[in-house]
């Protein structure tokens, strides 16, 4: 039995079949979007009947519908980690992936609860509440943050009447984590090369603004 992932328009479907041929022509019967198969695995059938729903489960936040779920780059990421290194990397890449996201917050409130214990100022169970409810809505931020960076920020910047910093976008999107500053700045020196914004000059380093038709 196949495991696979199909995309129409911005939406992807997760599912099992034995004849994937057959199962996209009936998708795309009625369907306003070109039915694209990303990518099929040949599993024995328990195993890609658990498969399936453990991607489910895993993807929930994303579900449209049934079998169908929110097209977003981590899924994509996702797929193409299956393509390029098998089902066997699929719980390596999650777990690799969960501790780029929240091993800062994670590590930050492990220490902090050791630190306090060591010196003796055991955490009360109201104060622990206090701590993890803060993690919970930093992870609820970074999940909630736009799958498309680049995309996003320069739709931000087209937006944008006044002049800004790397700071504005940071601020703007809740980007604290050194990586993703470092992909703004990344993002605004292929913005600058690219003619849509320039630096101020005789301003402090680092202040941009939009280059308009009117420039």
């Amino acid at each position: 039995m196949l495991l696979y992932f199909v995309k129409a328009g911005d939406a992807i479907k997760v599912g099992v079949a034995t004849d994937i041929k057959k199962r996209i022509g009936g998708m795309q019967t009625g369907s306003q979007h070109r039915i694209k198969l990303l990518h099929c695995i040949d599993l024995p059938s328990e195993k890609a009947r658990l498969m399936e729903k453990e991607i489910h489960i895993f993807f929930q936040k994303t579900n449209l519908h049934g079998e169908w779920f929110r097209f977003t780059q981590f899924m994509f990421d996702y797929i193409e980690n299956l393509k390029d290194n098998g089902l066997e990397s699929h719980e390596g890449w999650l777990q690799k992936r969960y501790l780029e996201e929240y091993d800062e917050i994670v590590t930050a409130l492990k220490i902090k609860i050791e630190r306090d214990i060591a010196y003796g100022d055991f955490v009360s169970l109201e104060k622990l509440k206090i701590e993890i409810n803060e993690v919970f809505e930093e992870i609820t931020l970074r999940q909630s943050k736009p799958d498309n960076v680049a995309d996003t920020v320069k739709e931000w910047i087209e937006k944008r009447e006044k002049s800004f910093t790397p700071r504005d976008i940071y601020n703007y999107f809740g980007f604290s984590a050194r990586h993703e500053k470092k992909n703004v700045c990344m993002i605004l020196s292929r913005c600058e090369k690219a003619g849509m914004v320039e630096r101020i000059e005789g301003m402090r380093r680092g202040v941009y603004r939009k280059i308009t038709n009117e420039d």
